[in-house]
C-alpha cells in the first residue's frame, strides 16, 4: 500500500503530494459527476473516487509476432522511469532485494528498461544493473527475460507492463499492488509483498526452468484470453449504446 511504501522512504515532498492527491481526487470526482459517461480501467480507481455511476473497461493487450530470443536477462523491470511508482519500485528492488540475490550469484544481472530515468535511477547502474533509458522495441526485452519482476508499492489503474510481459511469455513476479486491476490467478503470476518473499521466490525460480516455463505459459494464456482488445471495444460500444 502507499502508506507502507511511504513509511519506508519518507521524503519532505510527501506532505505536498498528499495535498495534491486530495485536490486531484476532488477534481476527478467533479469531472466524472458532470459527464454523461465516465469510464475507468479498474475497480480500485472507482472505489477511490467513491462514485457508483462509472463503467469499468480494462485495457487490452495485443500479441506480437516477435520470435524467441536468448534469455540473457536474468531479471527485468520496465516502465516510464519518470513515474514516481516506477522509481520507487526500481530503487526498492535494487537496494533491498538484489544485494541478497548477488550473495548467491555475483553474476546475476538486473535490467531497468524505460524512458526518462532520473539521476537517482541512472546512478543505480553497475556491473550487475543495466539502465537502458528509452528502447526502440520493449517487446525484445521481455522476450530476453528469464524473470520479469514488478515490485510495485505505489500506483493506480492497471499495470500494462505485466500484461506485456505475459504476452511475451516472460514469467512474472509482482506484488499484490501490482496485481490490482489484473487479478491474475496464482498459476499465472507469483506474488511477493516483502523483500524476503521476493528473494526466496526469485532464488527458487531461477533454479527451476520448468517452473518458469509453466508460469510463463499460464500467464500468456491468462492475458490473451482475459485482456483482448476485442472485449474492451465491445464493452466500449455498449457504453455508447446505453
Amino acid at each position: 500500500s502507499i502508506n507502507n511504501a511511504l513509511s519506508k522512504e519518507f521524503s519532505l515532498h510527501w506532505p505536498f503530494r498528499f495535498i495534491e492527491e486530495g485536490r486531484l481526487k476532488a477534481f476527478e470526482k467533479k469531472i466524472c459527476s458532470t459527464s454523461d459517461q465516465a469510464i475507468l480501467i479498474s475497480e480500485r480507481d472507482k472505489r477511490f473516487l467513491e462514485l457508483n455511476d462509472i463503467t469499468i473497461i480494462p485495457n487490452g493487450i495485443e500479441e506480437n509476432a516477435l520470435t524467441e530470443r536468448t534469455r540473457d536477462i536474468d531479471l527485468l523491470f520496465t516502465g516510464n522511469m519518470a513515474a514516481e511508482a516506477n522509481i520507487d519500485a526500481a530503487r526498492w528492488f535494487a537496494k533491498d532485494i538484489l544485494p541478497s540475490l548477488l550473495e548467491n550469484d555475483p553474476n546475476l544481472n538486473f535490467t531497468i528498461a524505460g524512458a526518462n530515468p532520473p539521476a537517482g535511477i541512472q546512478e543505480l547502474a553497475s556491473d550487475n544493473i543495466t539502465v537502458t533509458g528509452y528502447v526502440q522495441d520493449i517487446n525484445e526485452y521481455y522476450r530476453r527475460a528469464k524473470l520479469f519482476v514488478c515490485p510495485m508499492r505505489l500506483g493506480a489503474g492497471q499495470k500494462n507492463k505485466i500484461l506485456e510481459a505475459m504476452v511475451n511469455q516472460a514469467p512474472v513476479i509482482t506484488t499484490s499492488e501490482g496485481n490490482i486491476g489484473i487479478e491474475a490467478p496464482a498459476g499465472a503470476v507469483k506474488i511477493a509483498d516483502d523483500a524476503v518473499a521476493f528473494y526466496n521466490m526469485i532464488n527458487s525460480l531461477l533454479q527451476a526452468e520448468g517452473e518458469r516455463s509453466a508460469l510463463a505459459n499460464k500467464g500468456y494464456h491468462f492475458a490473451k484470453s482475459t485482456f483482448s482488445w476485442e472485449r474492451s471495444v465491445d464493452l466500449l460500444e455498449r457504453c455508447y449504446e446505453s
